[in-house]
């Protein structure tokens, strides 16, 4: 996976550009974590269960930005998470990686009941990080 923060970003220019656009037009508000160059954002349509990384983007709709970014969600081990999928984002491409990943969600739903448990992206990204307790 892509680790230089700056390849990583331009690489995923074009995913981060889309997610950070449906948070302005959601009028979701959004923060930064120069430690894992992530944005973090709250209040876009395209945020799934607990959060979702598009391009350098966490959407998140389970606990504010403010509680992600000052660490009161107890959220270091969660950006690191997101932080690796940034890197797939960027490995996988803008085109690429959204399809693989929707395939591996299908499969861990088939074989588990959850888009994750088994989804080779997570397991990646790091389990209990991501916080798969009931995996």
């Amino acid at each position: 996976m892509v680790s230089n923060r700056f390849l990583r970003s331009l690489a995923n220019l074009p995913a981060t550009a889309v997610a950070a656009t449906s948070v302005l037009i959601a009028g979701g508000k959004c923060g930064y974590s120069p430690g894992h160059g992530l944005f973090v954002c709250e209040g876009s349509p395209l945020a799934q269960q607990g959060g979702t990384t598009v391009g350098d983007v966490f959407l998140t709709n389970e606990i504010s930005k403010d509680e992600v970014l000052d660490g009161t969600a107890n959220s270091e081990a969660l950006l690191s998470h997101e932080t690796r999928h940034a890197a797939q984002w960027a490995g996988h491409g803008n085109l690429l990686y959204p399809i693989l990943y929707g395939v591996e969600a299908l499969k861990s739903t088939v074989l588990t009941g959850s888009y994750g448990c088994a989804n080779w992206f997570e397991f990646d990204a790091g389990m209990q990080e991501g916080r798969y307790s009931s995996c």
